[in-house]
């Protein structure tokens, strides 16, 4: 099943839902059912199979397994890849199959889990001789370990973490993907090349300002690109949002309150909703920047509707492939966005390609010629060609649809095709079409400083020690933060994160530190790679990590701090430290900066405590009590178990049982049938903080993810949100705070 959009009627359908939700559930604000209504949970790690492609001749044949995203964030995104793969399939076909005989696919959904190896697992048992995906960087991750113990391999389109790079030791994954470490340059290049043209008066900085996802993609290309614009001179904003996140007009007026030069926009599919939300606050279309998840023929009537050339001076950078294969692509009625669709087909070809060099379908024979097929023979640019070549004995060299694809050792793209594209009269128009080289394009400091350091501010702020922005910048707030968390572990007090620090930590809250964990293997890489550090890569941040970051800044003659900090950052970019060049042209750093970017402070801080790992989570929780079993069917349905699992704290306004089983079953139904609509409902229950019922009873308003805010009251002892009754007591979870309602919250603006 392909993954679908909704058309502009079943928007204005969706309107009409939601006031019918809204009135179902207001009729029964005052009265309590005896009887409970309680969904069955569906089941969520029986993955859905398909099989497309290939025929039926009773040999055996080359079969691709495609690990499709579950329901949530990344179905969008995996559109173009699904309906890129089946057209590679189809081409494969088309000149002959592999080895004799035609090549198939079959598909698995990933488990609402988020347990990626399930997937994988289920797929090589059907006889999947090379995975495609998966989707995300994090299932790539989960994935890895299957892989290499089922000896199998695999190729994303779509992970680009750079971490991966460093975790995948038994070169078990390819990736025609583009890693983050070099999207963030290249768009540094473009920005700073702006900032050229600019002839800004001296002595006056170029400001932009990042308006990027708080996820892994978000805060890596974000926080990273806002690390390199500072250390080249610039004054940087970054602003983050939940990738819920339905209304951008909050984030809009404070991007336009600012007053940029530039906007980029770090954002897959809502992207369409931040455009109109930014030029209704004043912000030109001409100075916003957007990447691959704008990448869209259609982005003006999408986001424009009835005024589509609003989106004019608009410009997008993507690395998208040949015109000619985005026509094809485009041409499928299932296609909403092209982003990694070139990349996902050529996946797919280059596989193929490999089996035939090999003359087998065993990963143990054609995995060794994945990198040699896109390397050192003659070029060929369609799998007829490639085949025939193979076929009259010669080495072949596939040129790619998303570009000169080559592998480098670690499975990694060497080559990548960018194009940059502008509109006009609403149609998108190519600008500049240019291939890279990716070894010219290293600059990893600035990436390895802002992952490091986002991480440790999302763990402080989960502790409860940071109320501060999560910018990937280190602050004052941050060294104060640590102090006041040493004083409490009985650690000596230094106000940076040390091995002593970091042992006390692990010791007291054990997997809270996971994701920080990835973030010094980056940062030890990083130093092994500059010739500072040989310890282990472990993700331990030691006594030799500090010393070697020490090192590194006596080496730049910056103090020495022991963190990669802005003036590190600049004195690096100003000797020429980066492994590698930029690619353009850009202004001299100029004095480094003294403090940090602007940044966006909550609107509201909460009393917080450090969290109870002794605890469930929000959604075991959930699980666990009996009165929300219909609402954990509907954050299954919506892929949000992954939300509702993160270190937090989050607060989750829940409606019970009672609550939903008050609303019309076709109501429900209509929700969950509409997976747009039930994520904006969903977001709007969503709170980005620790809220008590007592500190709640203090507030008049509280900010959701989905953008709207909630309207907070008191009747008599009892809390109400937007009307609605509060249940006491809350429950307390690992991550967060459930406080039940009787009630269904929902937005003005549906999805």
């Amino acid at each position: 099943m392909t993954p679908h959009r909704h058309s502009r009627s079943t928007r204005v359908a969706a309107v009409g839902l939601v006031l019918a939700f809204a009135l179902a559930a207001c009729s029964d604000d005052n009265e309590s059912s005896s009887d409970t209504t309680a969904g069955s949970t569906p089941d969520t790690t029986a993955p859905t199979t398909e099989t497309t492609g290939g025929g039926a001749t009773g040999e055996p044949g080359f079969v691709f397994g495609y690990v499709r995203p579950a329901a949530g964030l990344l179905t969008e995104l995996a559109t173009a890849q699904e309906v890129s793969i089946g057209l590679a399939v189809d081409d494969i076909n088309a000149a002959g199959g592999v080895n004799g005989a035609p090549v198939s696919l079959i598909s698995v959904d990933e488990p609402l889990t988020g347990d990626t190896s399930v997937a994988v697992n289920d797929l090589l048992d059907q006889g999947a001789n090379m995975i495609l995906g998966p989707v995300s960087s994090d299932g790539a991750k989960g994935a890895l370990e299957t892989l290499a113990t089922r000896g199998a391999v695999a190729c994303s389109a779509s992970a680009t973490s750079p971490e991966l790079t460093t975790l995948d030791t038994e070169n078990v994954l390819y990736r025609t993907a583009m890693p983050d470490s070099f999207s963030l340059n290249v768009l540094a290049d473009t920005v700073s090349q702006r900032a050229v043209d600019a002839a800004l008066p001296e002595g006056t900085k170029y400001k932009v300002s990042i308006l990027a996802r708080a996820d892994d993609y978000g805060m890596n290309v974000g926080n990273g690109l806002a690390a390199t614009l500072i250390a080249r001179g610039m004054d940087v904003q970054v602003v983050t949002y939940n990738p819920r996140r339905v209304e951008f007009s909050a984030d809009a007026a404070t991007i336009a309150a600012n007053q940029p030069n530039a906007v980029v926009l770090v954002a897959y599919g809502e992207g369409i909703r931040q455009l109109p939300a930014l030029t209704a606050a004043g912000v030109q279309s001409a100075n916003i920047i957007g990447l691959d998840g704008l990448f869209n023929p259609g982005l003006g009537d999408r986001s424009f509707p009835g005024n589509a050339t609003q989106v004019d001076g608009v410009q997008v950078i993507g690395a998208t492939g040949a015109r000619s294969f985005l026509d094809r692509l485009i041409a499928d009625p299932a296609t909403t966005q092209v982003v990694y669709g070139a990349q996902a087909y050529d996946c797919a070809i280059i596989g193929a390609l490999a089996a035939a060099t090999a003359g087998t379908s065993d990963p143990a024979g054609f995995g060794p010629q994945i990198a040699a097929v896109t390397d050192g023979g003659q070029s060929c640019s369609t799998v007829d060609d490639c085949l025939s070549k193979l076929t009259a004995g010669d080495d072949i060299d596939y040129e790619g649809v998303s570009g000169g694809v080559r592998f480098d050792d670690q499975g990694d793209p060497a080559e990548v095709r960018l194009t940059t594209v502008g509109f006009k009269d609403a149609q998108m128009f190519e600008i500049t079409t240019v291939d890279k080289n990716l070894d010219d394009l290293r600059q990893q400091e600035a990436l390895a400083a802002a992952i490091f350091t986002t991480r440790l501010q999302q763990v402080l702020t989960a502790l409860g020690y940071y109320t501060g922005p999560i910018d990937g910048q280190w602050n004052d707030e941050m060294t104060a933060a640590i102090a006041t968390l040493q004083i409490d572990l009985g650690v000596p007090v230094t106000g940076v994160w040390d091995e002593a620090t970091d042992a006390a930590v692990r010791a007291k809250y054990g997997n809270i530190l996971d994701a920080f964990t990835e973030s010094v293997i980056g940062l030890q890489q990083l130093l092994t790679d500059l010739g500072f550090y040989t310890g282990p890569i472990d993700g331990v941040y030691s006594a030799e990590v500090v010393a070697a970051v020490k090192a590194l800044q006596r080496e730049l003659g910056v103090p020495e701090t022991g963190i990669i900090d802005a003036a590190t950052l600049a004195a690096a970019y100003a000797k020429g430290i980066a492994i590698g060049t930029p690619s353009t042209t850009v202004p001299p750093a100029t004095t480094p900066p003294t403090t940090p970017p602007v940044t966006v402070p909550p609107s509201t801080v909460p009393p917080v405590t450090p969290p109870d790992p002794s605890k469930p989570t929000v959604l075991e929780s959930l699980k666990a009590d009996d009165r929300f079993t219909s609402l954990v069917e509907l954050l299954e349905a919506a892929g949000w178990t992954d939300d509702t699992s993160v270190i937090g704290p989050i607060t989750l306004f829940a409606p019970t049982n009672d609550a939903l089983g008050a609303i019309d079953p076709a109501t429900l139904d209509a929700l969950k049938a509409d997976p747009d609509l039930l994520n904006a409902v969903l977001a709007y229950h969503l709170v980005e903080a620790g809220l008590t019922l007592d500190f709640l009873g203090t507030l008049t308003s509280v900010d959701t993810v989905h953008g709207e805010p909630l309207t907070i009251a008191k009747n008599g002892d009892i809390v109400t949100v937007n009307g609605v009754d509060t249940i006491a007591p809350e429950i307390k979870a690992s991550n967060g705070v459930i406080i039940p309602i009787n009630g269904v919250l929902t937005p003005a603006t549906p999805a």
